[in-house]
């Protein structure tokens, strides 16, 4: 990790960790780029017509070729394919996952989970599975919504037959919660604007908490992850993104966060646009 990025405990109420600047930087500085990304994969919507290596649409007059194996993932070329199986983790899932369900495709966030816990020996031989367990999955909040809770416990449940992992039940829906929390829209420059693509889960990224006036911006490059500073942040301050559209009102904002995050923003610009003075919104 770059000596830019300090991980400890969040300055934002409730927020559990983040990630701090370890020194000053300016506007647009480089603080991470992970060309690879623990998971990233396409979405339900774009699978079939996606490099699921690269993520990237194929070139003029390129056609992609489906795995051989299990048909349902396609590569923009040979060399993609050899990647996503060795490094990408397509090779724990293809034939024994996959291939059977041949051409049903299960759910992206189901993948992910299911990469996930397939990846996990490698994570923990390498010390990088604490990275994953120690971030929020918010169980709790989930359950309060009963019509949502019902379609997790159904997933969770796909994630342990399909996965085989040795997890009891709660805690694959923990797991799986703590996915659904954490995982990002990996975004492709379409037009006539940017279009969620896939799903991207990496405990770096995770770890930086919303403001509704970031400090800096995740963008993709296909698969390549990249943060970078959206104005000067100074030695020890929070590091932070914008979760929503930042172009909604402040109510608007407040009630997006309170309903997929379950709080309520207490950044500089909301106490602002509220009329507060210093101190918890309510």
């Amino acid at each position: 990790m770059t000596t830019a990025l300090v991980p400890k405990r969040s300055s934002i109420p409730f927020a559990g960790s983040g990630l701090f600047a370890g020194k000053k930087t300016s506007p647009g500085t480089e603080l991470f780029l992970e060309h690879y990304p623990l998971i990233a994969l396409p979405d339900d919507a774009h699978i079939a017509n996606i490099c699921s290596w690269c993520l990237l649409l194929p070139a003029e007059n390129t056609e992609l070729k489906r795995c051989a194996s299990c048909k349902i993932v396609k590569y923009c070329s040979q060399p993609h394919q050899s990647l996503d199986w060795t490094q990408g983790g397509h090779k724990f899932e293809c034939r024994d996952i996959y291939t059977p369900l041949s051409p049903r495709v299960l759910p992206a966030s189901v993948r992910v989970a299911i990469r996930l816990l397939l990846l996990r020996p490698r994570l923990e031989k390498d010390g990088k599975w604490s990275d994953v367990v120690r971030l929020q999955h918010h169980v709790e909040q989930f359950r309060n919504d009963p019509e949502r809770w019902s379609g997790i416990c159904l997933m969770s449940k796909a994630v342990k037959e399909y996965s085989t992992t040795d997890l009891d039940e709660g805690s694959v829906v923990e797991f799986y919660c703590r996915v659904l929390t954490n995982t990002i829209t990996i975004t492709s420059m379409v037009s006539p604007g940017p279009e969620g693509v896939g799903l991207c889960f990496h405990p770096l990224a995770a770890a930086l908490n919303h403001s509704c006036e970031p400090s800096m911006e995740v963008v993709f490059d296909g698969r390549s992850l990249m943060g970078r500073t959206l104005r000067t942040v100074e030695e020890g301050e929070e590091l932070t993104v914008g979760y929503i559209d930042l172009d909604m009102t402040v109510s608007e904002r407040r009630k997006e966060l309170q309903k997929r995050w379950w709080f309520l923003c207490e950044c500089g610009r909301c106490q602002r646009e509220m009329g507060k003075g210093k101190g918890r919104i309510v």
